[in-house]
């Protein structure tokens, strides 16, 4: 499964944070997007069992350093 979630650096009093939220909302049909925490406990609560759970952006940085290509680089 792969979804959007909140890293801990999200800053709800940060104006720039709140715009950007705004936007990805907006742009991706959301009522809200939920933290990493109330994600995993949403999948748990429906009965399935977390394997493995990282930040992917983060795999990516560690696998490819700074050959890493962004997700957003194609659009």
């Amino acid at each position: 499964m792969f979804d959007y979630y909140l890293l801990p650096g999200w800053n709800p009093n940060d104006p720039e944070h709140t715009e950007n939220m705004r936007k990805h909302l907006y742009g991706n049909g959301s009522a809200r997007t939920p933290s990493i925490a109330e994600g995993l406990k949403m999948v748990t609560d429906a009965g399935f069992e977390i394997v493995e759970n990282y930040d992917f952006m983060a795999r990516g940085d560690e696998i490819y350093g700074e050959n890493v290509w962004q997700w957003w680089e194609d659009l």
